[in-house]
């Protein structure tokens, strides 16, 4: 068998209230350089690296920062992405261990939310013409065989005594 799966979590921005300009942060557990796939609005994307921005691990994020659809960071950068209150604090924390974490919010609707997305493989790379099973970061079992992928979802700071 031939599959990809992901998931698509949501969550309200800390301090963004609807109609208001997105802006927010997210910290992930690697403080080099990030290495993103280059997309489209369109949603497609290009199997080629781009520089995803980011300081020490923290990647600041506006509306313009999905002007090309969602920011996929691949082969598997990172494992922890949090999404911060404004005094820098987590607000939720996604952990996971695949091979791309995508981060999307829909581009010019002033929505309030950000989703953190792990995902077992990408759709099709722009301009894609082969087959379904040869498709980049395609998952294959052998009959009999499983497959077993998780993420888990802390909401509040785990790195704090507060309650």
């Amino acid at each position: 068998m031939h599959f990809q799966i992901g998931g698509h979590p949501a969550f309200l921005v800390p301090g963004c209230e609807e109609g208001k300009p997105l802006k927010g942060r997210i910290q992930v557990d690697n403080e080099g350089e990030l290495r993103g796939l280059k997309s489209y609005i369109d949603g497609s994307h290009e199997m080629t690296e781009v520089t995803v921005p980011s300081d020490k691990g923290i990647i600041n994020f506006d509306d313009d920062f999905f002007a090309n659809d969602s920011v996929k960071l691949h082969d598997c950068q990172t494992h922890h992405a949090s999404l911060l209150n404004p005094d820098g604090t987590k607000a939720v924390t996604l952990h996971y261990d695949c091979p791309v974490i995508a981060f999307w919010s829909p581009w010019q609707k002033q929505a309030p939310f950000v989703c953190l997305e792990p995902w077992f493989g990408v759709g099709d790379p722009r301009g894609y013409k082969g087959e379904f099973k040869d498709k980049p970061l395609m998952n294959h079992l052998l009959p009999g065989g499983a497959f077993v992928g998780e993420y888990v979802i802390t909401i509040g700071d785990e790195s704090t005594d507060k309650p």
